[in-house]
C-alpha cells in the first residue's frame, strides 16, 4: 500500500511508510467517540483521577472559579439589593457570586448595593473586580458603609479618585472597623466617564486567613460556551452539549489535576489517532492564558499514561496539559482541534480511561480557569487525504470560521480558476454583501450551518464588501419559491462538504446534493434532487433576470458595497440541461421524478449580455461537469504543481497547498475575450475610467477599452509578500498580472491603492510602485517595464489632488521629507513612502543599465534613481531621539508626544511599536539610529517582551478587531497578524541576531497558521494570499525583507526539502535534518558556494539554484558576523543624513524678475503658485544664513500650463558674479503638479542661487509651484546672525489671557536661544516661550493679559548668548464686556485647513471657517435666522482662539435691546442632540429655566436630516475639518426654538448649564452667539483722519478722526491712540462729536503708523493713518478667499490687487474644461470676479491666473476642486445566534456597518427588552445578547437594533415558543 499511495503524489511529494504491521493475535484497534449529546456515552462528573499509589492526581487546585479574599464573607450573604440593575444577566446578585466574569450593571452614573449577611460581622477588608469592558463605567469614588438594621448607615471607608489596572483587575482595600454588622452598602458616587456604571465583584472580609476548602476540578456537562469571538453561543462546536473544566489555584506555584472522564477498553493500534476539540476561555482577562493549560489524556492498562510518551499534536506541540499551555499552541474564546497520532507511541496499548488533565506550571493564588471540551475521538482508522490530486489538500473553507469581530482569515470558500473572472461560493447569508458564509456563528438551533444559495461573488474582503452578486437556490418538491433566502435555508454539515478550488459539493440534510465547478467567465452547476419529490426547483436571488421557456437564463445584476469603487453593471446569460415544466422572474422549476439531476451552465459578462453568451460557448457549452472540473484541476494542478515538498505532515501539506491557493486567487482578471478563441480580443468594461453612458438591460454603459485588466488587490496588504511571491514562484503570471495593473495607469491614469475594481480610497501607501519594482529587479519579463515605472514615478511626485489615487500629503511632505501630521495615519504615509521610493530608486538604476531602455532616457533614469534612493532614508525625519520611536510630526516639525502602546492616530491599523522597525530598506542606518545594532537588537528584545493587551485604542476611540488578533498572536508587541508587523522577525537578521529570526518564524509558523479542519487557519485577516504567501515564503527559509530589491534575508525553512518547479530553471531548497527540534541554521551553501551572510541576492536564482541549509536544535554563530547583516544604504556607524532642502520659510529671501515676490516658490508646499512675469523670468534664492553647497535640486510644475523648458542654475556668493552650476535644455514635465529631481552638474558653495530660464514650453510665461536646493550631510541650514521676524496680525481681547505666537527665529546657535517679550503696555518684561516653527525656524511666543484695548506695539528680543536681535510685533487688543458671551468661550470650533486650532468635540472635528463663509456665516456680519424676526452676529475671533461656549456654568450678559421681546442661542451639540436647561434671570432679580437645546451638529451624519427641538438651520456647511483635512461629514449651525421674554420682564442674563462626562462620549452644547428681535443699535465705526506730517522734536496735535454708532456706556466712549513708535498706548481726548484728538512728540524722524481704537459697552473699533507716509508700487497679486478650495460646480471668487486702474484683466480657472471671465480694475487697480467651475470638474488642483491686457503680468494662486461631499452611507447588517426561543432565551446579537464606536440600542419586540451597546473602533457589535421578556407573547416578533448616530434601525425576526 505505501508503495502505492507514493507512486499516486506528485513528484517530490514523499510521505512515511506506515509502521510495520502488528502481531497477528493483537486486538483489532478500537474507537471511541462521545459530543455529550444525550445519545452519546456520558463522562463521570468532577471525578479526580487516582495514581497508582491510590493518590488523587491533584494538587494546589479547587474545583471553584470564584475569586475571594481570604476570610470573605460572601457565604454569609443573604440578600443582595441595589439601586439599579440590568435584568436577568447583570444583576446585583453577579457581585457576590465571585466570578469576574459575571457583572452588576446600573444605567446611571451612581450606584449603590447593599449585602445584608446571614449573621453580624465585622468586615475590615474588600475587593473591586473591575468588569470586562468600558473602563469608563468602572467605579472612581465610593463608599463603603455599614449598618445595625439596613436603615441608618455609618461611613466605614471612602476612596476617591480610584483606577483599576486593566479589566478584571481586583483592588483590594483595609480600613480599621471592630463593630459586627449585619448590613454593608457600597455607595459609588461617582464613575469615571460614562453614563452607566459596572462592577464585577465585590468581596468583603474578616481579615481572617482562611479560605474556603478545595474541591476537585470541575467536570460536567453543561450547555456550551455563552461567549466567544466566532462560536454560536450556548451549544458545543457539534450539538447541543459541552464539558465544561474548571478551577483554580490556591497559591502561587505550579497547579495540577487530572480527572477521570470515561472508562473504555479501546486497543491502539499502528495509526490509531486521539481527536477533540477544546474551547479555553479567556477568563478573567488574563493574558498568562491559564485555561489553555489543558489537554486530553488517556491511561493503558499496563497503568501508564499517554502524557508520559512523548506523544505531540498535529503541529509538533506536546500533547500533554502542560505542554499545550507553554508552547502556546491554544487560542482562548475559540474553539481549537487537537489531533495526535497516538499508534506511533502507544501501539499495542489498550486504554483503559479517557482522562481530561489540568497542569499550570507558574500559577498565582489569582489564577482561575474555564474551558470547554468536545468531540472526543479515538479512531482506529482514519482516513488519510487522498495525495493524488494537490486540489484535494486544499480546503477553501480556511479562513471561514471568523466574524467582523475577530478573524481567523476573513475568507469566502471561494470556487475559481487562478485569477478568475468570477468567484463561486456557497453562502448561508445570501443577503450580504460582506459575510456571506458563516462557518459556526449562525447555525440554526440545531447548531448546523444553513445554505441559503450558490453565489456568484466578486468579493476581495469582506471589509471592502462584495459587488455583482447573485445567488441559486436548489428547492425540492412544493417548498416556497418567494420569501426571503432565509425562508428557503437548507442545514448541511461541515463533514458533508466537499470544498475545494475545483469543486464545491454539499449533502443537504433534506437530501438535496448541490455541486459546482468553475470555468474562467462561467461555471457549472448540478443539483440532485433527493427521491421521492417529482419535482425540483432553481431560485435565483439578487438579479433581474429573464428564464425563457427553451431552457435559457438572461438577466443583470447591479449590487455592491460603498467601497466597490469602479464597478458596472454584471449581465448572465445561462442554459439549463433541459427546459423548465415551469418558470418565473427568479425562479425554473423542473420534472424530477425520472431524472434526479438539473445542470445549468452559467456565464457573465461585464459588457453585454450578447458577450455572457458568448463566454459561455467559448468555456461552458458542450462540456460536461466533470469535463469543466478536470480543467480547472488542471488549472490548479499547474499553479499548485509549482511546490513540491518532503517531510512535510498532512497537516502542513494542507496548510501549504490551501495558502497556495490563497495566493493565486487574487488579483482578478476583468478582461473578456471579445473575439474567438482562435483569434481572442481581449476588452473590458474600464473601471477606472468615467462612465461613457447609461447601463441597459443588455449593455453596458462603462467606456469599453482594449485590453487586459486585473482587479482586486489591496497594494497595501500584498506588497510585502504577494508580489514577491508570485515574482518568484510564478514570474510568467507575475508579468501578465502587472501589466494588468499598468493597464490602470494607461486607462485612468494611476494605478489604484486599492482595486475594488476601480480607486477606492483606502490604505496608506502607493505601494504599487515598490510591488511591481520588485517583479521587475526579480527578474520577471514585464511587458512595458518604462509604463510600470513611469506609473511608480507619478505616483511619487505628482499631487493628483484626488483622495482616491496617489499619496496623500505630498503637497508637503516631498519638500519637508516627511509627512506632516495634517495627513492623517501620517507616519504610514511616509514609512510605506520611502519603502516605494526605495523600489523606485532600484527600478531606475536597473532600467538604466537594461539593453532594452532607450539611450536617450537612460542619464535621466540613473538621476532619478540617485534622487529617490536619498528619499529613501528620509525615515530619520520621522525618528524622535528623545522615544527612540517613529513618531508623529507636525509642519513646523515637532514631534507628537504619542504613547507607542496606543493604536491608530498616526499610524494604520497598529501602533507605535509596530512601526518601530519600518525602515528595512536602510537596516544600517536604523540600527545607527538606535546606537548599534546592539541597541538595535536591545529594542526588538524589548518589543517582543511588551504584551499587546488590546487595552489602548488611541486615536481609534474604540477596539478594532486587529488589536485582539494582535493579542492573541501571544508574542510580545508583535502583531502578525496584520500587515505592519510581518517584516520584524527578520528584523534580528539585521541586528545580528539571526537565531532569533529563526526562533521566531518557526513559532509563527508552527501557532499561526493552524485550525484547518475547523474553518480558521489563519490569525487575522488573510487578505488577498499576503498571509498566505508570508507562510509560503517563509517555509523556504527566504524572505523579501527588503522589499524593492533583490535582497532577501535568511530565516529557518521549514521542510528537508522544498522544490519550486519553474520553467526558467527549478529552485531547490535543502534542509535534510530539518525537525521542529532542528529550527537553528547551522550552515548555508548558495548553488554550492559557503554564504555567511544572512541576505540572500535572489537573481541568483532567476535561471534556478540550490540552497543547502545544515540545521541544529541550539542557535550557532552562523551569520552573526560584522559583515554578515544585510546590504544597507548607509554605511559605517553615523545616522543617516539624506538630502534635504536648505531653502524654506524664514531661511531666506526669494524675488522674481522686477521685484517679484518668490516665496511661494520656496514655501515647501505645492499648493502655492507662481506664474512668472515674462518667458524668460529669474527667480533669485538669498539665504539668511551661511553657504551652502547643493548637490540636487527639485522643479515643481504648476497646475496651468507653462513649463520651463531650458535653464541654468546659477550661484554667487556676492549677487554680482554669478557661477553657472548646472544647465538644462528641452526639459520636460509630463504632468501638472509634478516635482522633477535634477543632479547639480559643478556643484558649488554659495549664498545665492538663481534659476535663469531661458525658454518656455506650453504657456507665454511659465508657472512653478516649488523649487528646492538639496544638500546632503551635516548642514547649518539657520546659520548666520540671529534674524527676528515679527508675526503678522497677531490679535487679542482686553481682560483675557492671550497666547499667541509673536514673531520667528533664525540663525546663531538654536541651542542656546532664550527669548524676552516687551509687551508694550508699561508692563514688566516676560520671557518668551520657543518652539521649533519649520526646518531650522523657532517661533516665539508668550502668554500676556491686557487690561485695556487697543494696538501695541510689543517688542520681542532674543538672544544666544553671544549675540541677540529684535523685531516689533504689532497686537490689537479688542474689547469685550466682561461678562459678556466672548468671556465664557472655552472651545475652538472654528479652523482653517492646514491649521491645528480647532477641536469642537475633543476628537479633532471642527468646522471650517472657509465653509462657513461659504455657507454665508461670516464673523462680525448681522444674519437673520430664517422664518423668524430674530438676528444675530458671530463675535470676531483670532484664528486658534476659543469662539464659544460649552455647558461650562458660565453666566452671560446678554446687553439686549430695550424692544427685544424674544432669544434664541446660535450653536449646536457634538456627540449626539443635546438637550439643557440655562437660567435666565431678570432685572427684577427674578430667575426663570430657560430650553437650550441643541440638534447634534451634523444630524447623525445625515445632511438632509431633519433638526430637533423646533431647531433652525442657520447654516449648512459643505464640509468639516478632521484635524487639518476635510472630513466627508456636514455640519450646520442652529438657532434655538426662540425663548419668549415674559410680559413686563426685561432678560439681563443667561447662565448656562454645567455639562458633565468625556466630551468624546457625553458631548455638549456649544454656543457661538445670541439672537434677538430687538433694533440693533447702529454699529460702531471709527473714521480715520487724513493723513498727517509732524516734525521731529515738535508736538503734534493730531487730529485723530472720530467715533460713532454703537451703545456708549454713562460716561460716553473711551479710546486709545498708538502713536507707532514703540511708546504704550495713550488716552484720547473725545468731543462731544465724537471727533478724536491727542497729541505727541515723535523723536526721530520716520514714517509712522498710528491705530486708534475706540470702545463702547459692547464693542471696540480700531482704524489707522499714516504720520509722514510713503507709498510704493505694487504687482498684480490674486487671492482666493478662505481655503482656496471649491466643490465641482461651484463658483470661484478672485481677488485682486495691483493691476493698473480700469484695465481689463482676463481671469482663467485651468479645469478641464478650462473656465474664463474678464472684469474690470478699479481706480484703485483691484478686481474681484467669479468664475464658476465646470460640473464635470475633476477633482484636483488647478491653477487660477489673472492677466492684466496692460500691465500683462499674470498674477497665479491655485484652488482646490472637491467632488461633491457625499453623505456617509451606513447600512448595518445584523445576525441573530438564536432565532426563536421560549421566554427568558438569551439571543446573541452580532451586528456591522454601524458608525464606529456609537451607541446601539437594543430592542426586543415592542421595546419590551432594551439595552445599549456600544459599537467598537470597526463599527461592530460582537455578543451583545438580549434576553426574551416574561411579558413576551408567543409568536412572531423581532430584535431590532438602532444606531445612535448612523439613525439606521435593523430589524431581525425571532419567534417567541410555548404557550401564548
Amino acid at each position: 500500500m505505501a508503495a502505492t499511495t507514493a507512486a499516486l503524489l506528485p513528484v517530490g511529494l514523499v510521505v512515511a511508510a506506515p509502521l510495520a504491521s502488528a502481531a497477528p493475535n493483537a486486538a483489532p484497534p478500537g474507537a471511541f467517540s462521545s459530543s455529550f449529546e444525550s445519545a452519546d456515552p456520558q463522562p463521570a462528573a468532577s471525578a479526580v483521577e487516582v495514581d497508582a499509589k491510590g493518590k488523587p492526581v491533584q494538587a494546589n487546585l479547587t474545583g471553584s472559579t470564584r475569586r475571594v479574599l481570604p476570610g470573605t464573607l460572601l457565604g454569609q450573604v443573604a440578600a443582595v439589593t441595589a439601586s439599579a440593575e440590568n435584568p436577568p444577566n447583570e444583576t446585583a446578585a453577579k457581585l457576590a457570586d465571585g466570578e469576574p466574569s459575571t457583572k452588576w450593571l446600573a444605567f446611571d452614573r451612581t450606584g449603590s448595593v447593599t449585602y445584608q449577611l446571614t449573621k453580624p460581622t465585622a468586615v475590615v477588608r474588600y475587593a473591586l473586580t473591575a468588569a470586562d469592558d468600558e473602563p469608563t463605567r468602572d467605579p472612581k469614588d465610593f463608599t463603603l458603609q455599614g449598618s445595625t438594621d439596613g436603615n441608618t448607615w455609618t461611613d466605614l471607608d471612602r476612596r476617591t479618585g480610584q483606577s483599576f489596572a486593566k479589566r478584571f483587575a481586583r483592588n483590594t482595600y483595609s480600613f480599621t472597623n471592630t463593630t459586627a454588622y449585619g448590613y454593608y452598602r457600597l455607595v459609588i458616587s461617582a464613575n469615571s466617564g460614562a453614563s452607566i456604571v459596572q462592577l464585577a465583584t465585590w468581596d468583603i472580609s474578616d481579615g481572617s486567613d482562611v479560605l474556603p476548602p478545595a474541591a476537585p476540578m470541575s467536570t460536567a456537562v453543561g450547555a456550551g460556551p455563552t461567549g466567544g469571538y466566532t462560536t454560536k453561543p450556548g451549544v458545543g462546536f457539534t450539538g447541543l452539549a459541552a464539558l465544561r473544566y474548571a478551577g483554580g489555584a490556591e497559591s502561587d506555584g505550579r497547579s495540577y489535576a487530572t480527572n477521570k472522564l470515561f472508562d473504555v477498553a479501546i486497543p491502539v493500534g499502528p495509526q490509531t489517532r486521539l481527536s477533540y476539540k477544546i474551547f479555553p476561555e479567556f477568563t478573567g482577562g488574563d493574558t498568562q492564558y491559564p485555561s489553555t493549560f489543558a489537554a486530553i489524556d488517556l491511561h493503558f492498562t499496563d497503568g501508564s499514561y499517554l502524557s508520559g510518551r512523548a506523544v505531540v499534536d498535529q503541529h509538533g506541540n506536546p500533547l500533554t496539559a502542560a505542554g499545550q499551555g507553554t508552547s502556546k499552541a491554544l487560542f482562548a474564546d475559540q474553539w481549537n482541534a487537537v489531533q495526535a497520532d497516538i499508534g506511533a507511541v502507544a501501539r499495542g496499548k489498550t486504554i483503559d480511561r479517557i482522562l481530561l488533565a489540568y497542569d499550570n506550571p507558574r500559577a498565582t493564588a489569582d489564577t482561575r480557569f474555564t474551558g470547554w471540551l468536545d468531540d472526543i475521538e479515538v479512531t482506529g482508522t482514519p482516513t488519510p487525504i487522498d495525495g493524488s490530486r494537490l486540489t484535494n489538500y486544499v480546503d477553501t473553507r480556511r479562513g471561514t470560521n471568523s466574524t467582523s469581530g475577530f478573524s481567523r482569515g476573513n475568507n469566502l470558500p471561494i470556487t475559481a480558476v487562478p485569477n478568475g473572472f468570477n468567484f463561486f461560493t456557497p453562502v448561508t447569508d445570501a443577503t450580504s454583501d460582506s459575510w456571506e458564509y458563516h462557518y459556526h456563528r449562525t447555525n440554526n438551533a440545531a447548531n448546523l450551518p444553513t445554505l441559503q444559495g450558490l453565489a456568484i461573488s466578486h468579493e476581495p474582503s469582506p471589509w471592502m464588501g462584495d459587488r455583482n452578486q447573485m445567488s441559486v437556490m436548489p428547492v425540492a418538491g412544493d417548498g416556497s419559491l418567494t420569501g426571503t433566502p432565509a425562508s428557503r435555508a437548507v442545514a448541511f454539515r461541515h463533514a458533508d462538504e466537499t470544498a475545494q478550488p475545483d469543486l464545491y459539493r454539499v449533502t443537504l440534510q433534506n437530501g438535496l446534493v448541490a455541486e459546482m465547478s468553475p470555468t474562467d467567465h462561467a461555471g457549472i452547476m448540478r443539483f440532485t434532487f433527493p427521491s421521492g419529490s417529482p419535482t425540483g426547483s432553481l431560485v435565483f436571488y439578487n438579479g433581474t433576470f429573464t428564464i425563457g421557456t427553451d431552457g435559457t437564463i438572461t438577466g443583470w445584476v447591479d449590487n455592491g458595497s460603498g467601497l466597490s469603487a469602479g464597478r458596472s453593471r454584471m449581465f448572465v446569460s445561462g442554459a439549463f440541461d433541459r427546459a423548465p415544466t415551469a418558470s418565473s422572474a427568479t425562479s425554473a422549476t423542473f420534472d424530477v421524478s425520472a431524472n434526479r439531476q438539473v445542470t445549468m451552465r452559467l456565464a457573465t459578462s461585464f459588457l453585454s449580455v450578447d458577450q455572457a453568451r458568448r463566454n459561455l460557448d467559448l468555456e461552458a457549452t458542450g462540456r460536461s461537469f466533470d469535463q469543466i472540473r478536470a480543467a480547472a484541476t488542471a488549472a490548479w494542478k499547474d499553479r499548485l504543481g509549482r511546490v513540491e515538498l518532503r517531510g512535510a505532515t498532512e497537516a502542513q501539506l494542507v496548510t501549504m497547498y490551501s495558502n497556495l491557493y490563497r495566493l493565486n486567487l487574487y488579483p482578478n482578471s476583468q478582461s473578456e475575450n471579445t473575439g474567438t478563441a482562435a483569434k481572442p480580443r481581449w476588452q473590458y468594461a474600464s473601471p477606472v475610467s468615467a462612465p461613457t453612458g447609461t447601463s441597459t438591460a443588455t449593455r453596458t454603459g462603462a467606456k469599453i477599452v482594449d485590453g487586459q485588466i486585473y482587479v482586486n488587490n489591496g497594494f497595501w496588504d500584498t506588497y510585502r509578500t504577494v508580489w514577491p511571491a508570485y515574482a518568484l514562484l510564478y514570474p510568467d503570471v507575475a508579468a501578465k498580472i502587472s501589466d494588468g495593473f499598468v493597464q490602470h495607469y494607461r486607462d485612468g491614469g494611476w494605478i489604484a491603492r486599492w482595486s475594488s475594481p476601480g480607486y477606492a480610497d483606502l490604505m496608506t501607501g502607493t505601494s504599487a510602485n515598490v510591488a511591481l519594482a520588485q517583479a521587475y529587479l526579480s527578474g520577471v519579463k514585464l511587458p512595458d517595464p518604462l509604463a510600470a515605472y513611469d506609473a511608480a514615478v507619478k505616483d511619487a511626485t505628482v499631487a493628483s489632488g484626488r483622495s482616491e489615487v496617489g499619496r496623500k500629503g505630498i503637497e508637503t511632505s516631498l519638500f519637508l521629507g516627511y509627512t506632516p501630521t495634517s495627513t492623517g495615519e501620517s507616519v504610514s504615509w511616509a514609512l510605506e513612502g520611502f519603502i516605494n521610493d526605495y523600489g523606485i530608486g532600484n527600478m531606475a538604476a536597473a532600467l538604466a543599465k537594461d539593453p532594452a531602455t532607450p539611450k536617450s532616457q537612460r542619464e535621466r533614469l540613473k538621476e532619478e534613481s540617485r534622487y529617490f534612493l536619498e528619499r529613501a532614508r528620509n525615515y530619520v525625519h520621522l525618528f524622535d531621539p528623545k522615544t527612540k520611536l517613529f513618531q508623529g510630526r507636525d509642519a513646523s516639525g515637532a514631534f507628537l508626544a504619542g504613547d507607542p502602546l496606543d493604536w491608530g492616530g498616526v499610524y494604520t491599523e497598529t501602533n507605535g511599536w509596530n512601526f518601530a522597525f519600518t525602515a528595512q530598506q536602510d537596516g544600517q542606518g536604523l540600527a545607527n539610529l538606535y546606537g548599534g545594532r546592539k541597541a538595535l537588537r536591545d529594542k526588538l528584545d524589548e518589543f517582543f517582551a511588551t504584551p499587546e493587551n488590546a487595552d489602548r485604542p488611541g486615536g481609534y476611540g474604540g477596539i478594532i478587531h486587529e488589536m485582539l488578533e494582535a493579542r492573541a498572536v501571544r508574542m510580545g508587541q508583535l502583531g502578525m497578524s496584520n500587515q505592519p508587523s510581518h517584516h520584524i522577525p527578520y528584523m534580528y537578521d539585521v541586528a545580528g541576531a539571526p537565531a532569533k529570526t529563526q526562533a521566531a518564524v518557526r513559532e509563527i509558523m508552527r501557532r499561526l497558521y493552524v485550525g484547518s479542519e475547523i474553518g480558521q487557519g489563519y490569525l487575522g485577516d488573510e487578505d488577498n494570499g499576503e498571509m498566505s504567501a508570508w507562510y509560503v515564503l517563509s517555509s523556504l527559509g527566504i524572505y523579501p525583507l527588503q522589499a524593492g530589491s533583490t535582497h532577501w534575508a535568511i530565516g529557518s525553512p521549514q521542510f528537508t526539502r522544498m522544490t519550486v518547479r519553474r520553467t526558467s530553471g527549478d529552485i531547490v531548497v535543502n534542509a535534510p535534518n530539518n525537525s521542529t527540534r532542528n529550527v537553528y541554521v547551522q550552515d548555508v551553501k548558495v548553488n554550492g558556494k559557503k554564504q555567511r551572510g544572512v541576505s540572500i541576492d535572489v537573481a541568483a536564482l532567476v535561471k534556478g539554484g540550490t540552497i543547502d541549509f545544515q540545521m541544529g536544535p541550539n542557535p550557532s554563530s552562523w551569520g552573526t558576523g560584522k559583515n554578515d547583516v544585510p546590504p544597507s544604504l548607509t554605511k559605517g556607524d553615523k545616522a543617516p543624513k539624506p538630502l534635504q532642502d536648505i531653502t524654506g520659510p524664514g531661511l531666506g529671501t526669494a524675488t522674481a524678475t522686477g521685484g517679484q515676490d518668490a516665496a511661494k516658490l520656496f514655501d515647501d508646499s505645492s499648493t502655492t503658485q507662481l506664474t512668472l512675469g515674462s518667458a524668460t523670468p529669474q527667480v533669485s534664492w538669498v539665504a539668511r544664513g551661511s553657504r551652502q553647497k547643493p548637490s540636487y535640486y527639485t522643479l515643481t510644475s504648476g497646475a496651468g500650463a507653462g513649463d520651463a523648458a531650458d535653464w541654468r542654475l546659477q550661484g554667487s556668493n556676492d549677487g554680482i558674479t554669478w557661477s553657472t552650476l548646472d544647465s538644462r535644455v528641452g526639459e520636460v514635465f509630463r504632468w501638472r503638479n509634478q516635482t522633477r529631481p535634477f543632479q547639480i552638474d559643478k556643484p558649488g558653495r554659495y549664498t545665492q542661487f538663481r534659476l535663469v530660464v531661458t525658454k518656455t514650453a506650453g504657456a507665454a510665461q511659465p508657472t512653478l509651484a516649488e523649487i528646492e536646493l538639496l544638500a546632503g550631510g551635516d548642514l547649518d541650514l539657520g546659520g548666520g546672525d540671529i534674524t527676528v521676524t515679527a508675526t503678522d496680525g497677531v490679535h487679542a481681547r482686553s481682560g483675557a489671557p492671550v497666547s499667541v505666537p509673536l514673531a520667528t527665529v533664525t540663525g546663531g546657535a538654536a541651542d542656546g536661544y532664550r527669548a524676552t517679550i516687551d509687551w508694550g503696555d508699561g508692563s514688566p518684561v516676560t520671557d518668551g516661550t520657543l518652539t521649533l516653527s519649520s526646518r531650522a525656524v523657532y517661533r516665539v511666543s508668550g502668554e500676556h493679559t491686557y487690561t485695556t484695548p487697543g494696538y501695541h506695539q510689543a517688542n520681542v528680543t532674543v538672544t544666544d548668548g553671544t549675540s541677540q536681535a529684535s523685531a516689533t510685533v504689532g497686537v490689537d487688543v479688542a474689547y469685550a464686556p466682561e461678562g459678556g458671551l466672548t468671556a465664557a468661550f472655552d472651545t475652538v470650533c472654528i479652523g482653517d485647513e492646514g491649521t491645528l486650532a480647532a477641536d469642537c468635540d475633543a476628537k479633532s472635528w471642527a468646522y471650517s471657517r472657509a465653509a462657513l463663509a461659504a455657507a454665508g456665516v461670516t464673523p462680525g456680519q448681522r444674519h437673520e435666522v430664517p422664518g423668524t424676526a430674530l438676528a444675530f452676529t458671530l463675535p470676531v475671533i483670532p484664528a486658534g482662539q476659543p469662539d464659544n461656549a460649552t455647558g461650562n456654568g458660565a453666566t452671560i450678559d446678554l446687553h439686549l435691546p430695550v424692544d427685544a421681546r424674544s432669544i434664541s442661542f446660535i450653536g449646536a451639540g457634538t456627540q449626539g442632540n443635546q438637550s439643557t436647561t440655562g437660567i435666565a434671570t431678570f432685572s427684577d432679580g427674578s430667575t426663570a429655566s430657560i430650553p437650550i437645546q441643541m440638534s447634534d451638529w451634523t444630524l447623525g451624519g445625515n445632511a438632509n436630516g431633519t433638526p430637533s427641538y423646533g431647531n433652525v438651520v442657520v447654516a449648512k456647511s459643505a464640509y468639516r475639518l478632521s484635524g487639518t483635512s476635510r472630513d466627508g461629514a456636514q455640519p450646520f449651525l442652529f438657532a434655538t426654538a426662540p425663548y419668549q421674554i415674559p410680559a413686563g420682564k426685561t432678560l439681563v442674563s443667561v447662565t448656562l448649564p454645567t455639562q458633565t462626562g468625556d466630551p468624546r462620549s457625553a458631548g455638549r452644547i456649544h454656543v457661538f452667539a445670541v439672537a434677538d428681535d430687538g433694533t440693533p443699535a447702529p454699529a460702531l465705526a471709527t473714521t480715520a483722519p487724513a493723513d498727517q506730517k509732524a516734525t521731529a522734536g515738535q508736538s503734534l496735535a493730531a487730529n485723530l478722526g472720530s467715533v460713532s454708532g454703537g451703545v456708549p456706556g454713562t460716561t460716553g466712549y473711551r479710546a486709545r491712540v498708538q502713536w507707532g513708535d514703540g511708546t504704550a498706548p495713550e488716552d484720547v481726548t473725545i468731543g462731544a462729536s465724537g471727533a478724536l484728538s491727542g497729541q505727541h512728540t515723535y523723536a526721530r524722524e520716520g514714517t509712522y503708523t498710528v491705530h486708534v481704537t475706540a470702545w463702547d459697552t459692547l464693542a471696540s473699533s480700531t482704524t489707522a493713518f499714516t504720520v509722514t507716509v510713503a507709498r510704493g508700487g505694487s504687482q498684480p497679486a490674486i487671492a482666493l478667499p478662505g481655503a482656496g478650495a471649491v466643490t465641482t460646480g461651484d463658483a470661484i471668487t478672485v481677488d485682486g490687487s495691483g493691476f493698473a486702474a480700469g484695465e481689463q484683466v482676463t481671469v482663467v480657472v485651468g479645469t478641464d474644461p478650462s473656465r474664463t471671465t474678464t472684469v474690470a480694475a478699479s481706480a484703485r487697480g483691484t478686481v474681484r470676479a467669479s468664475v464658476p467651475t465646470s460640473g464635470d470638474a475633476q477633482p484636483g488642483r488647478y491653477a487660477v491666473t489673472a492677466t492684466g491686457a496692460s500691465t500683462r503680468t499674470p498674477a497665479t494662486a491655485t484652488v482646490q476642486v472637491t467632488g461633491r461631499a457625499q453623505a456617509p452611507s451606513y447600512q448595518p447588517r445584523v445576525a441573530l445566534m438564536t432565532t426563536e426561543g421560549p421566554r427568558g432565551t438569551s439571543i446573541t446579537v452580532d451586528g456591522s456597518g454601524f458608525v464606529p464606536n456609537e451607541e446601539v440600542t437594543i430592542a426586543f419586540g415592542d421595546r419590551l427588552a432594551v439595552k445599549s451597546v456600544r459599537a467598537n473602533g470597526d463599527g461592530v457589535i460582537s455578543g451583545a445578547t438580549v434576553v426574551v421578556p416574561g411579558a413576551a407573547k408567543a409568536g412572531a416578533t423581532s430584535v431590532t437594533l438602532t444606531g445612535a448616530k448612523s439613525a439606521t434601525t435593523v430589524s431581525r425576526p425571532f419567534t417567541v415558543t410555548g404557550a401564548k
